[in-house]
């Protein structure tokens, strides 16, 4: 952390559950994890081979060139026409929304699409007005963002790694949770069930109760939860560690100034060890919050099921839909400013939620926080260096993946394109935000660090 205290372990309790229940399924993967397939299928004997041609000849290009194309765009270009990309996006956002209400008029012409549409536009001009004056002051701090993250480079490789540990939990994942999909008929059943040369089955338990079924549904819900809390551990690891490079950068300029300079393996630390367990707190409360977001969707669908949307049940769930999106949204508000303040000072979770919005409350930045518009710029990227890539997997390929031609190659190539480049935006997002709040906090520091 950023001020004379020694840093120390935080959430400790959090990280403990975390390794537990990560042991767990490392468990479950030895005892039941398997890719085998109860067929022979000659289609699915062939999948090798076609996931190597993916490989070779679209993912790794693909990959390569969003690297390239997206540290080009962010270091080279977005600073020099940073005000303008803003302001364009802002309105092409406008005009975007516009062309589709146009659209839904022609398709579905009637006054009450005509007045949706009307309010939809005035809502968005007076969101575009509103926040027109603060693009100065978004374009200011992405800038500084984009000089801080150009001259520490190795925080991208930081962010990239991060990535490729999801996509490897999420390999090992799914190979347990085939695995123990394969043998849910074994489960809570006596081995010689399925003993061909037993021939004597009375005296075995080979029925499913109320528990069995119980045990199963229960472990499937923890693989799912683990899924989703692992996923959002290792990205907030690489989002702690950005903002731990860039708060050094901002405030001791020294130990951030070369491409793998002391910060970047000094925040790298701090957020595996120090901040882990805040990390796994903030990440366990988000995957909770999914998980109750998608079983309200789960019963929102029901009360529609029986095709009356203005019953008494669908309307109950729309209203506990809404107000769930409500606190869903500002937790969400809440989450990414508290891994901001992770980064910078090593506070605990909800202590750093905290500080962070009293921070922003008495500088009076709560409406200038709000009004951020670094989004859209970045999207635009990531969309512009994706389009390329999938254009250029398309002519390194050659028609020799899928049996749609070039836009198979095009779509693989566009979606790992999109996948890499939100990787580096969110990098340049989280040093944005960073720099935010390390001028709140201290601005006469910052200022004689960066004149």
């Amino acid at each position: 952390p950023l001020d004379d205290a020694p840093p120390t372990i935080r959430n400790a309790c959090m990280a403990i559950l975390f390794v537990i229940h990560f042991v767990v399924v490392i468990i479950l993967g030895v005892l039941y994890g398997s890719f085998d397939s109860p067929t022979n299928d000659e289609a699915i004997q062939s999948v090798p081979n076609e996931v190597s041609k993916v490989i070779t000849h679209v993912a790794l290009p693909s990959s390569v060139i969003a690297f390239i194309l997206s540290y080009f765009m962010t270091g080279f270009v977005l600073p020099r026409v940073a005000s303008f990309l803003v302001k364009g996006t802002l309105l092409g956002s406008f005009v975007i929304t516009a062309g589709l209400g146009t659209a839904a008029c022609i398709s579905y012409s009637s006054w009450v699409t005509y007045v949706s549409v009307t309010l939809i536009l005035l809502l968005e001009t007076c969101y575009v007005y509103s926040i027109w004056r603060y693009i100065p002051f978004t374009t200011v701090n992405l800038k500084v963002a984009i000089k801080g993250m150009t001259q520490n480079c190795a925080a991208y490789g930081i962010a990239l790694f991060v990535t490729v540990l999801m996509f490897l939990w999420g390999f090992f994942w799914l190979f347990v949770f085939h695995g123990v999909w394969m043998n849910i008929d074994k489960m809570g059943k006596d081995n010689d069930c399925f003993n061909p040369y037993v021939l004597n089955k009375e005296n075995l338990d080979c029925t499913r109760d109320l528990y069995d079924h119980s045990y199963f549904v229960g472990l499937n819900t923890f693989l799912f939860i683990s899924l989703y809390w692992t996923m959002m551990v290792l990205y907030n690891i690489g989002q702690v560690t950005v903002v731990g490079i860039m708060a050094t950068w901002c405030f001791d300029i020294d130990d951030a100034d070369s491409c793998w300079s002391p910060s970047v393996t000094s925040s790298f630390v701090r957020s595996t060890w120090y901040s882990f367990g805040s990390i796994c707190f903030g990440s366990l409360l988000t995957t909770l919050i999914r998980a109750i977001r998608a079983i309200i969707d789960k019963f929102q669908r029901d009360a529609d099921s029986d095709g009356d949307n203005c019953d008494a049940n669908s309307i109950c769930m729309c209203c506990v839909q809404c107000c769930f999106s409500c606190f869903e949204g500002a937790f969400e508000y809440f989450n990414d400013w508290a891994y901001v303040y992770i980064g910078v000072y090593g506070e605990d979770y909800l202590t750093s939620g905290r500080k962070v919005m009293e921070m922003f409350v008495s500088r009076g930045w709560t409406s200038l926080i709000t009004c951020l518009t670094i989004e859209y710029p970045l999207a635009f990227i990531s969309l512009t260096v994706s389009s390329l890539a999938g254009a250029i997997a398309m002519v390194i390929d050659n028609n020799e993946i899928g049996e749609d031609g070039l836009w198979d190659s095009f779509w693989i190539g566009f979606i790992i394109a999109f996948l890499i480049s939100q990787v580096m935006m969110n990098v340049i997002k989280g040093a944005t935000k960073t720099v935010i709040v390390c001028f709140a906090d201290k601005p006469e520091e910052f200022s004689e660090n960066h004149p």
